[in-house]
């Protein structure tokens, strides 16, 4: 696990959000309630809400739209108490 999956939670900070949820191509489906935001490589990621790391996936080397890459993202996963999970996907 990275160092940067074991230290999610609120730190603060600023973002643009680039895409948001319900889009035409992405963010449809179990995806509809995603949101993309622009942040500087290396900004520290914010939690939503407080949780604890139920995995974090970082071993995905290639990204893109083709077909054969969507179930091979790199994310971290936080269990929120009563039982949701938020997840974080395209991290650097």
């Amino acid at each position: 696990m990275s160092a940067l999956s074991r230290s999610l939670h609120w730190l603060g900070g600023a973002g643009r959000c680039i895409q948001g949820n319900d889009g035409a191509h992405t963010h449809v489906k179990e995806l509809r309630y995603a949101y993309d935001f622009a942040l500087a490589e290396g900004t520290a990621v914010l939690a939503a809400r407080d949780g604890e790391v139920a995995v974090a996936v970082d071993c995905f080397h290639e990204g893109g739209l083709r077909k054969e890459l969507k179930a091979r993202a790199n994310y971290v996963a936080v269990r929120h108490d009563e039982g949701s999970y938020s997840r974080y996907f395209h991290l650097q």
